[in-house]
């Protein structure tokens, strides 16, 4: 018996990448950078106040 959910599921997923777009995705990876590092400068920062 054959399981034709995961090849549907495979196309729906490449139809929501091409809708998205490469721009939105560089768009997301860049914002997820950004609060990344924020999150790092927060966190030293504080390690940095509470040590003195």
């Amino acid at each position: 018996m054959l399981d034709f959910t995961q090849p549907e599921s495979n196309s729906q997923d490449c139809e929501f990448t091409l809708l998205i777009g490469k721009n939105g995705v560089s768009k997301s990876l860049i914002l997820e950078a950004i609060i990344d590092f924020l999150l790092y400068v927060w966190v030293s920062y504080t390690m940095y106040s509470m040590a003195n």
